[in-house]
């Protein structure tokens, strides 16, 4: 077999993606048991703080965490698929994902990156749902709507409002009236949070 081939054997075999979610918890329980008191990251972000005071054991954590990556893994394959982003249907994405994540221990425990990367791949999937709709107000709405979530959570997840504007923009779905609902989406979660903030 040349190297081509093996390439293509692997990229598009059934058995990459389990092998990679297998190679994964394999790399998370071995981390359970030789780093069970693995430092957490100094918060700065008041919102994400204040959850980190009630919130669960260190070992829950990271199951927690574990799971929530294994559902951004699958949807970044059903992504693919979806909307045709490679032209085979493969699942490598997800499969790099997994092993880049369980190379590197620092991404065992849940932090507000990883919500804010929650919320941001249902907002990416809100802009493509968008792609060349003549009425695309409702979506560029949801998809700056989980942008403004995922950035109460991490705040300079903001700085991507201009990266969906200039998405939109290119996916033909841009007008006035949907940049509006663009910046009303992401200013909704902080219309909540100021609605609680204020009075209390």
């Amino acid at each position: 077999m040349t190297s081509q081939q093996i390439q293509k054997a692997i990229t598009t075999s059934q058995y990459t993606l389990p092998v990679a979610i297998i190679l994964s918890i394999v790399f998370w329980s071995v981390s359970l048991v030789l780093l069970p008191d693995f430092p957490e990251k100094e918060v700065s972000y008041p919102i994400w703080s204040k959850i980190l005071e009630y919130c669960f054991p260190l070992w829950l954590d990271k199951v927690v965490c574990l799971i929530l990556y294994f559902i951004i893994g699958y949807f970044l394959s059903v992504f693919n698929n979806q909307f045709g982003l490679t032209r085979m249907r493969i699942a490598l994405s997800a499969s790099l994902f997994f092993l880049f994540l369980s190379a590197w221990p620092g991404s065992y425990v849940l932090c507000a990156g990883d919500i804010a990367t929650f919320t941001f791949l249902f907002s990416v999937y809100y802009l493509f749902e968008s792609y060349q709709q003549y009425k695309s107000s409702g979506y560029l709405f949801h998809s700056a709507l989980f942008t403004g979530i995922g950035s109460l959570f991490y705040p300079q997840l903001t700085y991507f409002i201009p990266v969906l504007i200039i998405g939109a923009y290119s996916f033909r779905s841009l007008n006035v009236r949907s940049f509006f609902a663009l910046l009303i989406g992401w200013s909704v979660p902080y219309w909540f949070l100021f609605g609680y903030a204020f009075p209390t």
